[in-house]
């Protein structure tokens, strides 16, 4: 029987989370048992897709129900986009959110619709103190390379854009270009390290020291609480620093290192992949820990499966050269794009249920507006995940510089049917779902089948002639 009262709601995400690295995904090297045991009494969809495969395309699919290129593109967030925050705080809840990743801070548009709002970072604010609240990023503090107005990210953007014209008509040069300018960088990073030493983000444990500091008693009405973890994007292990053991130091300072050096060269980077994958599973069982840890605490509180839903996912994947790819590849092979999904709430939820057909993040933040029995804003693309349909599953690929200007459209992905359509700038892959590590392109095979998603995804193409448009001007 589902109770009258709304029910809290606990979103838990984390960075760079290969849906395949889970242990109820079937992966055999107990990276995450916690959420294993989640997954057995809950909801989880095997197939969930990212709306792009780096967080700010990703999180705005989630938590504002339409794609990345919508509205001119994501480096602000703006009407009419409507965050799920500013739903749920206007249909009663009390709404906070803690985490450490500057894309969702203030300053680019995510801290609407919060009662406490607290992005926290070791980088020192132009204004007012790490975390405090703005509404319009005046206090953010980030790094300077975030911000498009500071000379760190002009001296980025002009790098890039020497680098691509460089690749683009004299690639020798190009590749001597970028190893000088790592180097260089590299040794800024060792004098920065010694001298003063930012981590990157907060790790796990940090982020729910900051929630237990935030959420001392049970609110009086239903809570909203998104917090996001980190610590599986790189530098892997990123918590070895201050808690890992003497080995476990030492693959995260040597990886860190290497990271920072070849995360530019795929075929360098190749050689150290045991390296990388032990420390990333070491962080995936880090996140895990933590995600246990969090609900033990809100447990404490009198919020738990009796009157609450969670959701905990990922944003989005990592590739580890399945493709030829490193990291964060816009390119939207299952190993950047697809991600685990798990719902628990017994009493919303009917459980335990694995659900196999593939479904869209986009769909995330309606299905979580239905849980709490709240209409849907006019501009959500997104329906309910447990409607039981099928639907087109779309995910934009983009690229941008790291302050999010200059965006540009790469491709796209549809997948309708049992296959799934990849336009990537010139090329086309075509597979099938059944095909999970996607080595049988099957584009000049299946030719109707191509035509018919082609056909399908033109209706998902941002504006010709697309660039970033007005929310440019908002910084």
């Amino acid at each position: 029987m589902k109770s009258p009262k709304k029910p809290n709601i606990i979103l838990v995400t984390f960075d760079s989370g290969r849906a395949d690295h889970m242990g109820f995904m079937g992966y055999p090297k107990g990276t995450t048992p916690f959420l294993d045991s989640l997954a057995k009494k809950g909801v989880y969809f095997k197939r969930a897709f990212a709306t792009g495969s780096g967080s700010s395309q990703a999180f705005i699919g989630m938590l504002t129900s339409t794609y990345p290129l919508d509205y001119g593109g994501y480096s602000y967030i703006d009407r009419p986009r409507v965050l799920l925050s500013e739903a749920l705080r206007a249909g009663g809840y009390t709404t906070t959110s803690v985490h450490s990743s500057p894309y969702f801070s203030a300053y680019f548009g995510y801290d609407r619709g919060w009662d406490q709002f607290r992005y926290v970072s070791y980088f020192r604010p132009r204004s007012g103190s790490p975390g405090s609240k703005s509404q319009n990023g005046a206090g953010e503090a980030m790094s300077p390379g975030l911000r498009k107005e500071t000379f760190r990210a002009r001296v980025l953007r002009k790098s890039s854009s020497t680098y691509r014209w460089l690749k683009k008509y004299i690639p020798p040069l190009a590749a001597v270009f970028r190893a000088g300018e790592r180097l260089l960088l590299f040794l800024r990073k060792i004098l920065i390290d010694i001298i003063d030493f930012k981590p990157a983000f907060y790790t796990a444990d940090e982020i729910n020291e900051e929630i237990k500091r935030l959420l001392p008693v049970r609110p009086d009405k239903p809570l909203f609480l998104w917090t996001h973890y980190l610590d599986a994007h790189v530098p892997y292990a990123l918590f070895a620093r201050k808690k890992g053991n003497f080995w476990l130091k030492v693959k995260y300072y040597v990886s860190d290192a290497l990271l920072f050096l070849f995360g530019h060269s795929p075929s360098l980077n190749r050689f150290f992949l045991p390296l990388y994958l032990n420390l990333y599973d070491e962080s995936l069982r880090y996140v895990d820990a933590h995600v246990k840890q969090l609900f033990e605490y809100l447990d404490s509180l009198g919020i738990n499966a009796d009157n609450s839903v969670f959701v905990v996912c990922a944003d989005h994947g990592e590739a580890f050269f399945e493709h030829g790819t490193f990291g964060h590849s816009q390119i939207s092979f299952n190993v950047n794009i697809q991600v685990p999904l798990v719902f628990y709430g017994p009493h919303r939820i009917s459980s335990p249920a694995v659900v196999e057909r593939p479904i869209s993040m986009i769909d995330l933040s309606p299905t979580i507006l239905n849980l709490a029995g709240i209409g849907q804003p006019d501009s959500y693309k997104g329906k309910d995940l447990f409607d039981g349909k099928d639907r087109e599953v779309v995910s934009q690929a983009s690229e941008s510089e790291g302050d999010l200007s200059e965006q540009a459209d790469t491709g796209a992905v549809l997948i309708f049917g049992g296959y799934k359509l990849i336009r990537w700038k010139d090329k086309r892959y075509l597979f099938s779902l059944e095909d999970e590590m996607e080595k049988n392109n099957l584009y000049g095979v299946k030719k109707e089948v191509a035509r018919d998603l082609e056909s399908r995804l033109k209706k998902y193409a941002p504006p010709a002639g697309f660039n970033e448009g007005a929310d440019a001007s908002r910084r």
